[in-house]
This record gives C-alpha cells, sequence and structure tokens, in this order.
C-alpha cells in the first residue's frame, strides 16, 4: 500500500497548525504555572455543615489561541472533504458542478444519518470504507475521533471554541466525610471544586484539592477533561492511519493527487 503524499496537501497545513498550537499552549502554561487561589468555605445547608473548596482563576487562555485551534479544525475537516473529492476524480474520470458540489465526507453518529449522496461519485470499495469510519460503529458515538471533530468544528464554524486550562484531578483530606458535589472543570473565573458533609462537623477538615493543568475545551461535549492538543492529535492520527492510508490506492488515479489538490 503507497504512502499518501501530503506535501502541499490541507492535512500537512493542519498538521502544521497543529504543532503551532502546541507551542502556543506550552508557552502560556510556563508563563502561568499557577494561575489561580484555592479558598475554603463553610456553610450550613439543609442542617448539615457543608465544607466547600472553590478555584479563583487569574488569567484565561487567549483568543489567539482559539484561532489557531480554529485553523487545526478547519484544515483536518477540509482533509477530509478533499480526500473524498480525490477519489471520485480518480473513479469518474470527470465530475460535473452539480456533482462536485454535493461531495463531502459525511459523518454520522446515527446509521439513519450516514449521507451517502455526498458519495454518488466514489467508487463502491470507497463507499465501504469511509461507511466503517462512521462513529456510529462505535458503542459511544459521541467519543469517535470523527465525532469529536464535527462537534467542535460545528462550534467553531459560528464562534470561536471558548477554552479552560485547569482541571479537577482529585482531592486528598483527613478524616471522615461525605462527598456531596464536585466539579471536574474546566473552571473560568470563581468556581467550587469540591464540598463535604462531616458527621460531626469537622473543624480540622483538611483537604489539599489537585487541579490538572492542561488547555482544553471549556464547551459540554465527551472531552473527558483532556487537553485540546491530545484531543486533536488524536483526530489526526486517525484520519491518517483510518481513512488517508486506506483510500490513497484509490486516489492514485486521480488528475490531482491528493498531496497536490488545491487549497482553496
Amino acid at each position: 500500500m503507497s504512502t499518501p503524499d501530503i506535501r502541499d496537501s490541507r492535512f500537512a497545513w493542519a498538521y502544521n497548525q497543529l504543532e503551532l498550537l502546541e507551542a502556543e499552549c506550552s508557552k502560556f502554561l510556563e508563563r502561568h504555572p499557577r494561575p489561580y487561589d484555592i479558598t475554603a468555605d463553610r456553610q450550613t445547608e439543609a442542617d448539615r455543615v457543608v465544607d466547600s473548596f472553590n478555584v479563583q482563576v487569574h488569567e484565561q487562555p487567549p483568543t489567539s489561541i482559539a484561532h489557531t485551534l480554529g485553523s487545526v479544525l478547519h484544515g483536518l475537516r477540509s482533509t477530509l472533504d478533499q480526500t473524498v473529492f480525490a477519489v471520485s476524480e480518480a473513479h469518474t474520470g470527470h465530475l460535473t458542478s452539480n456533482v462536485a458540489r454535493d461531495i463531502a465526507y459525511p459523518i454520522a453518529s446515527r446509521i439513519e444519518d450516514f449521507d451517502t449522496k455526498k458519495l454518488r461519485a466514489v467508487a463502491p470499495k470507497a463507499v465501504t470504507l469511509i461507511e466503517g469510519t462512521q462513529p456510529y460503529h462505535r458503542r459511544v458515538p459521541a467519543l469517535h475521533p470523527l465525532a469529536v471533530l464535527k462537534t467542535l468544528s460545528d462550534i467553531d464554524k459560528h464562534r470561536h471554541i471558548h477554552l479552560g486550562y485547569l482541571y479537577f484531578a482529585g482531592a486528598a483530606w483527613n478524616g471522615t466525610a461525605e462527598v456531596v458535589r464536585f466539579n471536574v472543570g474546566p473552571f473560568k473565573e470563581k468556581a467550587e471544586i469540591i464540598a463535604f458533609v462531616s458527621d460531626p462537623a469537622n473543624p480540622e477538615m483538611q483537604v489539599d484539592p489537585s487541579l490538572h493543568l492542561v488547555i482544553g475545551p471549556a464547551e459540554r461535549g465527551n472531552w473527558e477533561s483532556r487537553g485540546i492538543v491530545h484531543i486533536l492529535e488524536g483526530i489526526r492520527d486517525y484520519i491518517w492511519r483510518e481513512i488517508l492510508i486506506p483510500l490513497q490506492p484509490l486516489m492514485d488515479a486521480a488528475p490531482t493527487a491528493q498531496g497536490q489538490l488545491p487549497l482553496q
């Protein structure tokens, strides 16, 4: 099986933008090794004494990181569409404007949403390969790399993705207590991390919350408190391993190979 030529391709561009994103995230975190304070609070709730611990964030990631993130997402999503276009040209030799307008890489979390119209110009073998990468084959479709890409890309089409960079990783405490609330983050400005009830109330309660410092999406989604660079690296590697390499033999006959596709 031949290796895809990604030189000058949208995939190569996304790869470079991802390296830039990683550098920007690392630089920001190095400048702010502890960008937060933790405070304790004791209140009475429903005849119970509740000890809560709160985080105060001093500075959020700059919007420039969100701009670079958007470039990576656009590059990865465009890679999929351009790959289908190349496979379609290889199969038909010529694409009419109507057919070319419909070509795209479908991403479906439900089998009934798999749009074969977008693949009507590709070879049957390519349809099978692309169908095999659909998120609905996973037990939890939303965790599939392509589903995560689609979710983030759809958000980025309308606005910059909100980023945070503190996640609750765990806590250690002395004595016996029941955890009644906890917040995994990411945290923006001030937020409660964790709250305990001890019976009887323990005036000597000491808690050491552990925070994971990594820049990640502050959106509701299936990120599992992962950093954005780690998320995108997983998507990039999936596209390379499961899509570009398997589809390369079906692109080799295209007039414009994957490495030479126009970037606009």
